[in-house]
């Protein structure tokens, strides 16, 4: 029969499932083995010791200090104290996890994500030249045998006004601050002025539009050039007949669409983000002009048309690199933010003028017919550079809602087209002033 030794046991509160010495305290191992330290041998247990040992420990609590030498206490495993890993966020941070954070468009930290923002500018442009038409008078007062003339020259022009034009920006950021996004912005407005020429003498009034000669169109019953300019119709005003009613129209659009390559870089509540790409961009300017008078019978002359229209168009089409830079702060920790940001863009592309016009008279004298048809043409071209300049203020906010960011914005804004042109040159800057409203989501 083998001979054990019997050590006093240590409680344990669970059960192991091996045994492990280092749960129990070590015995002073004994230099004689006396018999008070063994026991005496009808005392052992008759199982042996292991047994015995693996049985008892139900029962039997451990001390505090042997149970932390092991592992930690039960305590600190139920603790609700956070945790820091690779997907926390620090004290004072932003918990969108995407690319957007308090301030503007962050790197995400699941991979790609897509972001979209759509929304309304209201814009005014400013054009170098907006003219509709001329108007000469010619008044004469008498002061007793004095007799004063008084010529002067004025100019309509269209009025513009604010008008309301899409935007729309749709990209992909990554976790690496890298990113790609496409843009789109279109802009249209349209203007008419109108006016009535009565002055059947021709010495008082006359109305004639902006294009050049051999285009231009004059409702005059003046025979004569001078200060009233001499006619360009067929002459039922002078006839005595319904007066020329006028009519000038302008019309004005703006196309761009950028693709660029982003970046972002963070660094305490500043945010960089910068980009390059390749801008497509179409201006289109058109004005219209017209003079009708509705004829009828004068005397022995019937007139039955008496009418002028002429159309001139610039438009440009060009493309080239386009630069950007944004910086943005979180202001407190409700998700807001102010932006700044500025955009150069140089554009090469042509240049192209087409102006037409027609004039038209069918009378009769007598009952005999005559009259005209002429159409004048003409167009050209040429290939420039337009470089245009942005800038844009404004504030930001972003908040989770459900697995997806919101996003709104709002800024105002301030571009210029150098040397975009007039509807007759090259020459002459546009500028667009306005602000931009926009609301969006990221996934």
């Amino acid at each position: 029969m083998a001979q054990g030794y019997y050590y006093p046991m240590v409680p344990m509160n669970y059960p192991v499932a091996m045994y492990n010495p280092a749960y129990y305290y070590p015995a002073p191992a004994p230099t004689n083995f006396p018999e008070k330290v063994r026991g005496p041998q009808e005392s052992r247990p008759p199982e042996g010791i292991l047994p015995a040992l693996l049985s008892r420990s139900q029962a039997m609590p451990i001390p505090a200090r042997l149970v932390d030498a092991v592992e930690p206490p039960v305590a600190d495993r139920s603790s609700t104290a956070p945790m820091l890993n690779s997907q926390s966020t620090q004290p004072g941070t932003t918990t969108a996890p995407c690319c957007v954070r308090a301030d503007s468009l962050a790197p995400s930290t699941d991979g790609w994500q897509i972001y979209g923002l759509g929304g309304v500018g209201l814009f005014r442009s400013n054009i170098a030249n907006r003219d509709a038409f001329q108007q000469f008078s010619s008044t004469s007062n008498i002061n007793g045998q004095f007799v004063t003339t008084q010529n002067s020259t004025s100019v309509t022009a269209f009025d513009p006004s604010l008008q309301i034009s899409p935007l729309v920006v749709l990209g992909l950021c990554g976790e690496n601050g890298m990113g790609v996004r496409g843009r789109f912005w279109y802009y249209h407005e349209s203007a008419q002025a109108t006016a009535s020429n009565s002055d059947i003498t021709g010495s008082r009034f006359a109305v004639a539009s902006i294009l050049p000669d051999p285009y231009t169109i004059v409702s005059s019953a003046s025979g004569a050039v001078g200060l009233i300019p001499a006619s360009t119709g067929g002459g039922a005003l002078a006839a005595g007949l319904a007066p020329d009613v006028l009519r000038a129209t302008h019309d004005f659009k703006t196309l761009v669409f950028d693709l660029e390559a982003t970046k972002r870089v963070d660094f305490h509540e500043w945010t960089l983000t910068s980009s390059v790409g390749l801008r497509y961009a179409g201006l289109e300017q058109r004005y219209g002009f017209s003079r009708v008078n509705a004829g009828g019978t004068a005397g022995p002359n019937t007139f039955l048309i008496d009418s002028e229209f002429s159309s001139a168009q610039h438009r440009f089409e060009g493309v080239g690199p386009t630069i950007a830079l944004e910086l943005s702060r979180s202001v407190g920790t409700q998700g807001l933010a102010l932006y700044g940001n500025g955009r150069g863009t140089m554009l090469v592309g042509r240049h192209q003028f087409n102006i037409h016009t027609q004039a038209q008279l069918d009378f009769s004298t007598g009952g005999t017919s005559s009259g005209y048809d002429f159409v004048t043409n003409g167009s050209s071209g040429s290939t420039r550079i337009v470089p245009v300049g942005e800038f844009e203020l404004g504030v930001q906010w972003a908040g989770k809602l459900g697995g997806v960011t919101l996003i709104g914005r709002a800024g105002f804004q301030t571009q210029t087209w150098f040397d975009a042109g007039t509807l007759t040159t090259t020459k002459g800057n546009i500028d667009f002033v306005g602000a931009n409203f926009l609301a969006g989501l990221l996934f």
